[in-house]
């Protein structure tokens, strides 16, 4: 009996403890924490890539663009039918002065000609055996000039043969080397004239290598004819 009565007082201490500690806060439950191992650790992002600082000034274009020729159309107008003549420097104070040369005016008026699409002698007569009224046609559209003056030039010319039977003019054509390059420096128009100024600049390093000047006859259907080219300093 007295065992008995024990037991229950102690059953009845254990509950009385529990019921208080039950009035009491209990602490929050800890979560587990992920287990990091150390290769995680070790691993670094990437860097993001980073562009170069600009430099300030602009990027240069490979190759530049060629500068604006102010007076272009005079030259493709007047100097370019001339083509070689002008490149190494022919002169003349009249066109009756051109003597030798004329069959070498002659190639040049045609082959520039040609080149624009224009009714050239070379077309017709590839052979280099011209009449001679084709030679005195295509030199009279730029000179004034007339046929007599023409042949006897002609014939004081060792590459050119004058023909009189057969009334035809053999030009052995080409000249070698390498031209001079025109730029154009001047243009006045003045009551049916024109007054142009150009140079001369080397092929290969652009230096000047000599100015001329060159004087035209304008005329009323808008073609000219070319009166005299003078060196000047």
């Amino acid at each position: 009996m007295k065992m008995k009565t024990m037991r229950i007082l102690a059953a009845a201490l254990a509950a009385a403890c529990l019921g208080a500690c039950g009035e009491r806060e209990q602490p929050a439950a800890s979560l587990p924490q992920p287990v990091v191992s150390s290769e995680a650790e070790s691993v670094s992002q990437a860097p993001e890539a980073v562009s170069p600082p600009a430099s300030g000034a602009p990027e240069q274009a490979a190759s530049s663009a060629p500068q604006e020729e102010p007076l272009a159309w005079v030259r493709e107008t007047y100097l370019d039918p001339l083509g070689w003549e002008l490149n190494i420097g022919q002169t003349f104070d009249s066109p009756q002065q051109i003597g030798a040369n004329w069959m070498f005016y002659f190639e040049d008026i045609a082959i520039y000609r040609q080149q624009q699409g224009l009714e050239s002698p070379l077309d017709d007569y590839p052979d280099g055996c011209y009449p001679v009224e084709v030679v005195v046609s295509c030199l009279t559209q730029y000179f004034e000039v007339d046929q007599q003056t023409i042949l006897a030039g002609v014939q004081a010319d060792f590459r050119s043969r004058y023909d009189p039977v057969a009334g035809t003019i053999t030009h052995e054509a080409g000249r070698g080397g390498v031209g001079n390059r025109i730029e154009v420096t001047g243009y006045t128009e003045e009551e049916g004239a024109a007054t142009i100024q150009y140079r001369q600049l080397d092929y290969y390093t652009g230096e000047p290598s000599g100015s001329f000047q060159m004087e035209v006859r304008l005329l009323e259907d808008g073609s000219f004819r070319y009166l005299s080219i003078q060196e000047i300093p």
